[in-house]
């Protein structure tokens, strides 16, 4: 979620460029293998995520909110970040490509 805070607010067109890549890469690499690739990110997210004991005693903080009232109820919950962590790592790379090609 840093790569997402660093580079919102994002336009629609690159909603839609990553509808679009996604598509492309699903298909260049196989339905079945983007299926396993997300299913395997999701059980590595859901199983491994775990709090810190300084997160879950800050209640200061946004962060304690979003873990106690989301994340922290259930593996479906931390699993279900997977297509933001997709699409903000996507957003940071295209992001960085074109800078770089300036």
């Amino acid at each position: 979620f840093i790569c997402g805070a660093i580079h919102f607010p994002t336009s629609p067109q690159e909603f839609k460029s990553f509808a679009k890549a996604s598509k492309n890469v699903a298909h260049r690499i196989g339905k079945y293998f983007t299926a396993l690739l997300v299913f395997s990110l999701a059980f590595l997210v859901g199983g491994f995520s775990h709090g810190h004991i300084f997160l879950l005693s800050d209640n200061r903080h946004y962060t304690f909110y979003v873990w106690k009232n989301w994340l922290g109820k259930s593996w479906f919950h931390r699993a279900s970040v997977v297509p933001f962590y997709a699409f903000f790592a996507w957003l940071t790379f295209s992001k960085m490509a074109k800078r770089r090609s300036q």
